[in-house]
């Protein structure tokens, strides 16, 4: 029994260490380069997006970009985004990782899912198919 409460107590260390806000200089450093990332894509207009649902109150979706998947919190037209949002649904409980071409822009608005986690702000105008 002790050593289930020590192998508890060890998780819970090790899962709040990865939730500790970085140092000033780091987290400055984080938004300029997203801002930056963000101001490269700003002419574009057709992204990839997908639902990935994170254990954290980040946004569940993200945007594809020339360095990775960024999570965004979707703006737009409400009936649009609730559309997505249950093709996605659906999808994700049929097991299916899908992306999504997604017709839309990144804002340069920076913000904190968590201390550690930036995201950004993607406004959907219209998501026009579904793709693996």
């Amino acid at each position: 029994m002790n050593g289930r409460i020590s192998s508890l107590l060890f998780a819970l260390l090790l899962s709040g260490l990865s939730c500790t806000a970085p140092s000033a200089a780091g987290e400055l450093s984080t938004t300029a380069e997203f801002q930056q990332r963000f101001q490269d894509l700003a002419e574009n207009t057709v992204f990839d997006l997908r639902y990935n649902p994170a254990p954290c109150d980040c946004p569940p979706w993200e945007v594809s970009t020339p360095d990775g998947w960024v999570r965004v919190s979707l703006l737009g037209d409400l009936e649009t985004r609730e559309t997505l949002q249950e093709q996605a649904w659906t999808d994700h409980g049929s097991k299916l990782h899908m992306r999504y071409a997604a017709e839309g822009s990144l804002s340069g608005r920076v913000l904190r899912c968590t201390p550690s986690t930036p995201c950004g702000e993607f406004t959907l105008t219209q998501w026009l198919m579904k793709k693996n």
